[in-house]
Order: structure tokens, then C-alpha cells, then sequence
């Protein structure tokens, strides 16, 4: 949730701090497998909030739904594990499908074991506030030479906490945590006296996020989240070595998406959780990845740039290498410190003598050509009313060729089927709104005549001629 999840400000943690809770955390979700958390530059002097990558075996692959919040009501112990907490609460078998007040009571025992003392949950992804109090304690515990026994677990319960306690210090290795702005002049924050958050005080605490995931999961959310700027990267990178916008990742898996049926939901497939095999697709090792401690985000660069020349990924760079140039930077579009990483991309690609790929002039097709290609513009889709549920719109080539890769066929036609029934709905509805449109222009011409009729017949007969209507 960047560190916001709270609606005030935390306070920034030091690398000791942020690796001596990460010990923390590790130690005490101990109902999850697996559980970690995704690396960091080594040039990163703080952080605004730990993300916490947890395996959870009743996480679906798509996304969670559902939001709530909290305080911690009934805190932990340091004898209790949380399979334990969890049994005891009755909550042992709650999913994110579950009723929302299960959920709330799932969510308020995980953020008691770990020290937390309020929490938030967005989909499947829970933030927790952890006092300071319980990060000085964990350098303290898990500093080098220290015990990592059990007997040696950090807590201390909510309960036994004073918020006074939590100002920032220093801890005893001399790491300093950083105090970011305050929320109001008084150092207060500004939520109503009813709000779950409103004795949470600024920079009292650090944001925690876990982020639950089927364990399947976890390796590639690991790799694609790595060092602050790796999904940003990675994602632009598999759009333009595959020439398929559609072609997307979802933090723990890559997917494709299609619209067979305009007017409908997305046709979704499921192509890969395997960091390795994504790597293998682009042409990039996944083994120096996992030998790579980057110092700086020019180290990242080095491991996206070496590739061979014919591989997926070089197609990819050579489009990436334009980021940057005048008229297509995104250093001109608002600021955003995140996007920047591309054009900084583009920069580092340019000078080691990447060389943008220029766009060949567009040759004319003929008439033939034309009738004959498929219909592969992502842009265009055909109206709804031209869409009958037995022909839905075909895939364009490239969006093909993904699923021939990933030998995804069986996937992808069980996805359309899915959306069938939406679509047979659809039409069913644009044909009754055809034949009432029909209906009604029917009668509408039947009344047009009909006045014509009435009209001819009260005007006043020419002396000589027949009495013909000529409605008749």
C-alpha cells in the first residue's frame, strides 16, 4: 500500500531495523510456508514500510476483494504460536471468501502475533502497525551473536504498551529511525474519535504489509517485486518483447487477456508462476538473478541488458532504449519519481549503445489483403451487436502465438466458455432491442400511410376524374 495504508505518517526504518524486524516477522507468522520477503539495493539507506511476502495455502490466484480495518483487541503471547491463536480464535479456516467478520477476526489475531496494534486489509494484502517499541526490541533480540531461540521470540502485547513509549529513538546499535513529516501541527493525527486508527499517532509505528499468496506464488512475486523498480521494468519489458499489450503481469503470475466478446469481462489465462520459465521466454538467466546483489539500479540494468542479440529481450530493449529521448519521456509527464526508472533505463540502454528501434514506413495492403486479414486491431472492437456468441472475435496473432508458447489452447477456449453465458445474455438483448427498433418503425410507417390516406381522401375531387384514393 506504498506506506499510506494508515492515512499517517510512519516512521522510516533504518537497514538494522528493517532486517531486524523482517527476523521478527518471519519468526512469529509461523502458520504460513512459505513466507519472505522481496530484496532490496544495496544503496537503500532506509524504508517507509517492510512488505512481508506470506504463502498462504487458502489464497486464490486472482485477486482478493474485500476491504476492513481494525484495532488489535486481544494480544498475543509470547508462548502462543499463531496456528495456535488462529485454532483458538475459530478463524483457523477462514479464506478471503469468508464472511467479512471472520475475516476481521482472522485479521485482528495475525496482527496480534506479530506486535501490531491496528490493521488494514485491502484484498488479500493486510497492513499492520507495528510500535517502535517492538522494533528497537527485535535489534536488541537479533542483533549478530544474539539467541534466535524460541525462548528468544520477540513480543510484548499491545495491552502492556503505552503510546508515550513509542517516540522515536535510537537503538542500541546507534541505527536511527527516520521521522518523517507529522500529520497535523499539534503532532496529532486528524481522524475522528470513532475512526479504528484515531490514537494511532505519527510516526509512533511502522507500516508492515503482508501480502498473502498462494505458495506457488511467492517465488515469482519475490522476483517481479525485487529492488523497488523490477515490475515496472519486467512489465514494459514483456509487452514489447512480445509485441501484446494483454500480455501482463499480476505480481505473482503472468496472464494474458482477451476480449472475445465486446461488452463483456476479459477472457483471463493463467500462463506462468515460474520466474524461470518467464526468464527462459525473454532470453534472460534466472540463475545470475539469483547470484545478483545489485548495489544500484545501473547493477539491475546490467542483468535485463545481458541477453543475446536474437533473444526476445533484446526485441524488447531496443523499443526501451527510446525512453528518455525528447518526446517520449516520462520525466515530462508529472514527475513520478517511479516512472523516471525508465527513463533512466532508456538512458543507461542508449549509452551502453543500445540503439532505439525505428518503426518501418508502413507498406500499403491491398483491398484483398485487407479483406482477408484477421481482425487484430487491440484498439477497434466490433459493436456487441455484431458478435454472436458462437463467433467470438478471434485473437490476434501475437496474443496467438503467447498462447501456442505456453501450450494454453485447452485454457484459453475453457475462458471463453466462461463468458459465454454473458454474451448469449448480451445478444439476447440486442435482438430484442432490434425488434422492438423494427417494431416501431413498422407501425411508424403504417401511421405515415395511413394519415397520407386521410389526407388524399378529404381533398376536394377534380370534376371529371375517378374517385381513386391513392392509398388504394
Amino acid at each position: 500500500m506504498g506506506g499510506n495504508a494508515f492515512a499517517i505518517p510512519g516512521a522510516r526504518l533504518s537497514i538494522a531495523e528493517y532486517e531486524a524486524l523482517r527476523v521478527h516477522l518471519l519468526s512469529r507468522l509461523d502458520a504460513f510456508d512459505p513466507i519472505d520477503a522481496a530484496p532490496y539495493l544495496g544503496s537503500k539507506a532506509s524504508h517507509g514500510d517492510i512488505d512481508v511476502l506470506v504463502g498462504w495455502d487458502k489464497a486464490a490466484w486472482e485477486s482478493g476483494k474485500g476491504h476492513g480495518m481494525g484495532r488489535v483487541n486481544k494480544p498475543s503471547t509470547n508462548e502462543t504460536s499463531l496456528r495456535s491463536a488462529l485454532a483458538a480464535a475459530g478463524v483457523e479456516d477462514v479464506s478471503l471468501a469468508t464472511q467479512r467478520e471472520m475475516i476481521a477476526v482472522w485479521s485482528d489475531t495475525v496482527a496480534a502475533q506479530i506486535g501490531g496494534t491496528h490493521w488494514s486489509r485491502s484484498g488479500g494484502q493486510v497492513s499492520v502497525a507495528v510500535p517502535l517499541k517492538v522494533v528497537h526490541e527485535a535489534v536488541e533480540l537479533y542483533a549478530p551473536g544474539k539467541s534466535l531461540s524460541a525462548a528468544d521470540k520477540l513480543f510484548r502485547a499491545p495491552k502492556d504498551m503505552q503510546f508515550e513509549e513509542f517516540a522515536p529513538s535510537s537503538s542500541s546499535n546507534g541505527a536511527q529511525t527516520t521521522v518523517t513529516a507529522v500529520a497535523s501541527k499539534s503532532g496529532r493525527n486528524r481522524l475522528s474519535d470513532n475512526h479504528p486508527f484515531s490514537d494511532l499517532q505519527p510516526n509512533t509505528f511502522v507500516q508492515v504489509d503482508l501480502i498473502f499468496l498462494p505458495p506457488a506464488g511467492v517465488s515469482f512475486q519475490r522476483f517481479a517485486h525485487a529492488y523497488g523498480v523490477t515490475i515496472l521494468l519486467l512489465s514494459q519489458l514483456i509487452r514489447r518483447a512480445s509485441s501484446c499489450r494483454d500480455f501482463v503481469l499480476q505480481g505473482h503470475r503472468a496472464v494474458l487477456h482477451w476480449v472475445p466478446y465486446p461488452g463483456c469481462p476479459k477472457a483471463e489465462v493463467h500462463l506462468t508462476h515460474e520466474p524461470s520459465a518467464l526468464c527462459e521466454y525473454l532470453g534472460l538467466s534466472y540463475e545470475k538473478w539469483g547470484n545478483l546483489t545489485p548495489g544500484t539500479t545501473e547493477d539491475l540494468f546490467a542483468w535485463f541488458a545481458d541477453c543475446e542479440e536474437d533473444c526476445r529481450a533484446a526485441k524488447g530493449l531496443s523499443e526501451m532504449a527510446k525512453y528518455g529521448l525528447v518526446g517520449g519521456t516520462y520525466r515530462r509527464q508529472g514527475g513520478s519519481s517511479r516512472l523516471s526508472a525508465l527513463d533512466e533505463f532508456g538512458d543507461w540502454l542508449r549509452r551502453q549503445g543500445w540503439v532505439p528501434e525505428k518503426k518501418e514506413a508502413k507498406v500499403e495492403k491491398s483491398q484483398k489483403e485487407i479483406e482477408a486479414e484477421p481482425a487484430k486491431d487491440e484498439k477497434k472492437q466490433d459493436p456487441l451487436s455484431r458478435v454472436h456468441p458462437d463467433s467470438p472475435r478471434p485473437l490476434p496473432s501475437h496474443h496467438a502465438e503467447l498462447v501456442r508458447y505456453w501450450g494454453k489452447e485447452a485454457e484459453y477456449t475453457a475462458a471463453v466458455e466462461a463468458i459465454r453465458p454473458f454474451a448469449e445474455q448480451h445478444w439476447a438483448g440486442v435482438e430484442k432491442r432490434k425488434a422492438r427498433t423494427e417494431r416501431k418503425a413498422a407501425e411508424a410507417d403504417a401511421n405515415g400511410t395511413l394519415e397520407t390516406s386521410d389526407k388524399v381522401g378529404t381533398k376536394e375531387l377534380v370534376p371529371g376524374c375517378a374517385n381513386i384514393c391513392i392509398a388504394s
